[in-house]
């Protein structure tokens, strides 16, 4: 399984073309280094040169290594901003040496490499530096952290290194939720995730000081939300910053890597097996994006310097070989001993509820998973369900992200208002939707049979108006039903183009078909649907709104199938 992660790192390398590393060196040597793409970059080439599956790499190698060398120690003093990404840059680095010492790869290069990073001054590099006594801070400490006991675990690091990890460590122990989940502003899954991950870094690579027990119980308490999570698919739950990312699940398969071995550790070979099925699926994720032909480094078909769907940090050169890094990351952590036995995965069924700071409830029934989202940063989302998944299926043909009016992230369009699988009611004004801002909701009854999952909400709308909203999962698809006093308005999504392919949206009375890639989401309502003019987008594309009306009582049927 571990080869499965090389795979991963050798895809997303090669889509650098040799004139595209040339032009970036050339950037770096005019300029300076003023981001963390680079020196992944040169990690991640590295690696797979000493690995031996790009040899042809190996004099550019020798050139991105030594211009990153050069730059790391002196970029952040240099820096208008003070912050050029050596908190994520110098670990990767690191690694990349750790492997070229393993692999006995570049032997007349590496000393003066070792030589640049054991020059490094700690509190000299790094822009986030935790206070004495330490303060609240967020997840840039952490990847400092993770940095700089890479460096002392390759005996690299400073006299100051083993002081700066522990005092690094304490500020991030005050934003863990009781659950173990990491709280980085606004909640963003991405930065649960990775945040995670790069402290479980520094935890596999030696860090014992005196906040490594708190540490780790955060970590480990949290192993047991990283399950109940992940979707169908493979993928991370959305929500905020950084989401749909071809990186995220590398980072997950990295994470679950480490939940695995530890849970080994306690005697728990079941939990061990299951995290190594999870850390599959992302890997399994990761490259069928990578396989297509038309390749983006976030989850849609736009071009790769088009910025469609990425917030203005989250350009190609820095975040499409960040798949390759986390994939690394992957491959470091992983136990092969604990073999994965997918045969055996079986099917789930469960209804499970985040702590109130991440505001997330998702329903597992067999092949289908769902997430609702009751409290949304409406940078990047909207309230109500925005994610219906089914497995093998491609994830945005129904919703694997909701619409919001206001992204903090690239569109070729203005949205016209948010979109989720959602109901409103009827005002003087219009319709007051549950996907806005303010609607509050208050789950009254969940319910996990072998026949289904049944999740019933309370719906107060902004206004104060209220509706009951029923879901009910089962094999046969996900069923829809609102109740209220008057007259009820239903919005559902149709996915209509991921920039590069397009679906065949149909409508006929009640009925509605989104036909992609050789899958169908059918929609049966109970009363007519019309297809909205209005093209919405979000991070995978665009989509129209389907809506119907009716008095007290509207139901809709959806199901995923093979075409």
């Amino acid at each position: 399984m571990k080869e499965l992660y090389l795979d991963i790192m050798e895809k997303a390398v090669g889509a650098y073309t040799v004139p595209l590393i040339e032009e970036y060196i050339e950037k770096v040597r005019t300029e300076g280094l003023s981001e963390h793409g680079f020196p992944r970059l040169t990690s991640d080439v590295g690696i797979m040169v000493a690995r031996g599956r790009m040899p042809h790499l190996r004099d550019l190698f020798i050139r991105l290594m030594d211009l990153c060398c050069a730059e790391m120690p002196v970029a952040y003093g240099r820096a208008k901003n003070g912050a050029v990404g050596n908190e994520f840059s110098v670990k990767e680095v690191v690694m990349c040496l750790l492997t070229l010492e393993e692999t006995n790869a570049f032997p007349d290069e590496i000393g003066r490499w070792k030589d640049a990073i054991r020059s490094m001054d700690p509190y000299a590099i790094y822009a986030n530096i935790a206070p004495v006594p330490p303060k609240p801070m967020h997840n840039w400490a952490a990847f400092a952290a993770a940095s700089e006991q890479l460096r002392i675990y390759a005996g690299l690091g400073a006299p100051t290194s083993a002081a700066f990890v522990d005092n690094q460590v304490a500020s991030q122990l005050f934003n863990f939720d009781e659950n173990g989940m990491y709280r980085d502003p606004n909640e963003p899954f991405v930065y649960d995730l990775t945040t995670r991950a790069q402290l479980a870094m520094a935890l596999h690579y030696g860090y014992d000081g005196s906040n490594s027990k708190e540490l780790y119980d955060n970590l480990f308490k949290a192993s047991k939300q990283s399950l109940l999570m992940q979707s169908v698919t493979g993928e991370i739950p959305f929500g905020g910053r950084s989401n749909q990312f071809l990186h995220n699940e590398p980072m997950f398969a990295a994470l679950l890597e480490y939940e695995a071995v530890q849970h080994k550790k306690h005697g728990d070979m079941e939990t061990a097996r299951k995290c190594r099925r999870a850390a599959l699926r992302c890997a399994k994720n990761s490259l069928k994006w990578l396989s297509m032909d038309h390749l983006y480094h976030i989850k849609n078909g736009y071009e790769p310097f088009s910025g469609f769907g990425c917030e203005p940090y989250g350009y190609f050169h820095k975040y499409m070989v960040t798949v390759a890094s986390f994939a690394n990351f992957a491959y470091l952590l992983a136990d092969d001993s604990i073999d994965p036995r997918p045969e055996e995965e079986t099917a789930e069924k469960y209804i499970h509820s985040t702590s109130e700071h991440f505001h997330k409830t998702f329903i597992k029934f067999n092949d289908y998973f769902l997430e609702y989202e009751t409290r949304a940063d409406f940078h990047y989302d909207c309230n109500g369900l925005g994610r219906i998944h089914k497995k093998d299926a491609p994830s945005p043909i129904c919703m694997s992200v909701p619409v919001t009016p206001t992204p903090s992230y690239g569109l070729d369009l203005t949205n016209p208002a948010p979109l989720s699988l959602c109901a409103g009611l009827k005002t003087a004004d219009g319709v007051e939707y549950s996907c806005l801002p303010g609607t509050q909701y208050e789950m009254k009854e969940q319910a996990v049979t072998d026949g289904m999952a049944k999740l019933v909400w309370k719906v107060t709308l902004p206004g104060g108006s209220a509706f009951t909203e029923e879901c009910t999962v089962t094999d046969e698809g996900v069923c829809l039903r609102f109740s209220a006093d008057g007259e009820i308005s239903v919005l559902l999504p149709a996915f209509e183009s991921d920039g590069w392919r397009k679906s065949e949206i149909t409508v006929s009375g009640a009925d509605a078909c989104v036909a992609y890639e050789g899958w169908k989401c059918s929609y049966s309502a109970s009363s007519p649907l019309s297809l909205a003019p209005e093209t919405y987008g979000n991070r995978n594309g665009h989509y129209r709104a389907l809506t119907l009306a009716a008095d007290k009582t509207a139901e809709i049927r959806i199901a995923i199938e093979k075409a």
